[in-house]
């Protein structure tokens, strides 16, 4: 017997993969001179002064987006395997 609550959801993508998807959706839409962090520079010991960074809240926004995209992409290749 299939259980109700079993209607093909897809599971949660991964944190890191929310991740690494917003930050391909940040860099599409986005200047070169502005950054989603600095770890990078901050890594090679390089000044971060003067850089310009993605707010928290435009950060929060992509990464929305980017689960959201993640989950409808796996319902869709949920549905395609019916």
């Amino acid at each position: 017997m299939s259980d109700v609550y079993d209607v093909n959801e897809p599971e949660e993508p991964a944190p890191e993969m929310v991740e690494a998807f917003a930050k391909q959706l940040f860099r599409s839409e986005n200047p070169p001179d502005l950054l989603w962090d600095t770890k990078i520079f901050e890594s090679a010991g390089r000044s971060t002064e003067g850089l310009r960074v993605v707010d928290a809240a435009a950060k929060d926004e992509y990464l929305r987006r980017a689960h959201e995209l993640l989950l409808d992409a796996a319902r869709d290749q949920s549905a395609g395997s019916d």
